[in-house]
Formats: C-alpha cells, structure tokens, sequence
C-alpha cells in the first residue's frame, strides 16, 4: 500500500514529544510512507496524477502548521487525524488569506446551521469548531481518546470514528528509568507539558517553602532522554484537546508523572496526591502516573511534588508502572499493529457521497477553467481528470 500522509513535520524529527514520527518509522517496514509537509506538497497534484496513492491521511490540527492542509483534505478523501477539538481558526486563517469571505460565510453556515456571517464573527472562534465539513468530507476519522470518540459519535452520527493509540519512541539503546541524584532530598523535575508554566513555577515556590529541595530544569524534551529529571510535569490545558504525547514519551523512560485529572487521562490507574491512594481503589492496576485536580491546580501540584519527594521508593516504582504500561500500550510497533488495520479500511471504502448542501466552493479542485480551456480544444490532460488510486 502507498499512502500520502500530510503533516507538518517531517517523518526524520527526532523530537521526544513527536509521536507520530515513531509511527511512520514502523509503518514504513511493511508499506510506503510518504510523508507530505508544506514544502512537498507543491508537487503533489502531479505526484499523484502520475502515480496515485493508495490512501491519503491528513493530521489537522488548529495550529497555523496545518493550513496548508486544507486545500487536499477536501480533494483527496482519506483518513482524517483529528488533533484538536475545533479546526475553525485554522480553517479560517485559510479563507481570509485569499478574501474568501463569502465562502466563510456559506461553510460556517453548513457547519453550524447559522446564515448570519455577522453573528458568526460576533463569537468567539473556539465557540464553532467548524468540524461538519471535514469530517464529512473523509473516510473516517481518527482520534486518540476514547471518550472524545464516543461525543463525536453521538454528535455527528453516520461518521466513522475510530480511536488509535498514541506511541512514544522510547529510549532506544539508552537505559530507560530515572538517575537518582545522589544528593538527599534534591527532587529534579522537568516540565514538558503545553501550558501553566506559571502554575508549575508558583507550584515548586510552595513545595520549596515546605522545606523541599527541587529543581527545574530547562524545558527540553532532550532531558526526558538524557535522565536528567526525576519527575516530568506533563500539564495542558483544560480548554484544548488534552496532549498526552509528554506524558507518553516520559512513561517510555520511566519516569514519575504528574498529569491533569481529566477524560483524556481517565483511563490511567492514577494516584491522588490529595490522600495518596489509588483514584480507582477498585482496580487491580498500579498507579502510573499522579493526576492532580485542575479546579486545584497548584495546591494539588505542591502536594504531589512533596509527596514524590519524599518517598524515593514510591517514586520509582511509579515510573516503573509507567514504564510497564508503556511496554504494553504505547509503543509504536503496538500502534503500528492497530494503524495497519485502519488503513487497510479506509482503503477498502469508498469515497463519501456529498449532502444536497454541501458547500459549491468545496467541490472545486482549481482546474475548472483549465478543464474547460482543454476540452474545447479536444487536448486530454491526467492533471485536469479525476483519478482512482492503484487497487490494492
């Protein structure tokens, strides 16, 4: 199989927190990855006119990186990676670039229902996700969260959503699990999540105010491989799709972590830094990971900082859980055995059929004019024709 996947990095990062790397990497032994950043896909029309794929994968999210993206999701049915919970300002950086209001207008009104461009521009943007389209537009969609698959599902029925595990590169030939600094009660702590620096800043002022010996070290995903941290913060915000890609990577090293109570980390046995018992007493798994409450973020941070500090043995065994877990349900060759499986669906199922509204300006590829130019001339053109990818 020859699959096309549009994404904003390349598939050599070597960034720790890039999971999606560590996957094409395996994917790549058993099929060809081909993977489409910015700078290629200038030349992917005629790529694929010569020689079509087989499938196309789109990792979209609502950061400027994805822009580009758009002008193939629409014109390539494939499987869409759904990183965000809304797309509407990335979509929207698109169409107001090229002054394409107008066609803002009718696809915010296909998404949402809402005729008004005026009231559209009244609300804030991360109030219309502006999902319809796409998902619509794809052979599935594909999200790393359970719970977030399930609210899809009953949002948008008909859709077919399935959930892909997230994977994390591990360590490689260096040897996983932290290195205890030889210096009594110094806890050396790295924070590699996507927000609340100030939260965590304030958080290790408390901890040092009871007596604690901590550092942080700078923000480097590096330093979850060199070792030299004991605990990894992997906070995000609870106003975004969760990022589990930090808490993933430390996992693979064997680190203790500290993550945000939330649906996207519900389904990791946790501690609660609060009485420092099992979220779950119920369940049978070891706690991998300590989750702090986001409605008391910073206490709750402070108290787990503290406890961690404090019981070296619960320390480690907690990275090694984590470790453990990673072994079983985070490595890319796991994730690569489910991937396998979903593109071989997607392949095997049709292009989706349109709504009687479905937006006019989505359904040009920008050859009309071109197309009409060569027929009145008799001249036949593969860049101006439809193309069906080789059979499988």
């Amino acid at each position: 199989m020859r699959v096309a996947w549009f994404r904003s990095r390349s598939s050599t990062s070597v960034e720790v927190i890039d999971t999606t790397s560590a996957l094409l990497r395996v994917l790549a032994t058993t099929m060809t990855m081909d993977v489409i950043t910015e700078a290629r896909a200038h030349d992917f029309v005629v790529e694929y006119a010569r020689r079509p794929y087989d499938l196309c994968v789109f990792e979209v999210s609502n950061e400027p990186s994805s822009d580009f993206i758009w002008a193939y999701l629409f014109q390539y049915p494939g499987v869409l990676l759904l990183q965000d919970r809304s797309l509407h300002d990335s979509r929207v950086r698109v169409l107001e670039r090229h002054r394409r209001l107008i066609d803002y207008k009718d696809e915010f009104s296909f998404n949402h229902g809402r005729s008004s461009f005026t009231t559209a521009q009244a609300f804030s943007r991360g109030s219309w996700p502006m999902l319809r389209a796409p998902l619509l537009a794809s052979r599935l969609v594909v999200v790393h969260d359970e719970q977030r698959r399930v609210a899809l599902e009953a949002e948008y029925p008909g859709i077919r959503f399935l959930k892909v595990p997230l994977c994390a590169a591990g360590p490689g030939g260096r040897a996983a699990g932290p290195r205890v600094d030889p210096r009594a009660g110094v806890l050396r702590v790295a924070s590699l999540g996507t927000a609340g620096t100030a939260v965590v800043e304030q958080a290790i002022q408390r901890t040092r105010s009871r007596g604690v010996e901590i550092t942080l070290t700078p923000p480097d995903p590096s330093q979850v491989i060199d070792g030299n941290a004991d605990v990894v913060i992997a906070l995000d915000s609870p106003s975004k799709e969760a990022s589990l890609a930090p808490a993933l990577a430390a996992m693979s090293h064997g680190k203790a972590i500290i993550v945000l109570e939330r649906e996207a980390t519900a389904a990791w046995p946790a501690f609660d830094p609060q009485s420092w018992r099992a979220r779950d007493p119920f369940a049978k798994r070891k706690p991998i990971v300590v989750s702090i409450d986001p409605r008391d973020e910073e206490h709750s941070l402070m108290l787990a900082l503290i406890g961690l500090a404090h019981d070296l043995p619960r320390r480690l065994a907690l990275g090694e859980a984590a470790r453990t877990w990673w072994l079983a349900h985070g490595t890319p060759e796991y994730a690569a055995s489910v991937w396998r499986r979903v593109l071989q669906e997607a392949a095997r199922t049709p292009p989706p059929d349109h709504p009687a509204d479905w937006p006019a300006h989505l359904k040009a590829d920008g050859a009309e004019e071109a197309r009409t130019l060569a027929g009145e001339m008799g001249v036949v053109c593969p860049l101006f024709e439809p193309v069906q990818p080789e059979s499988l």
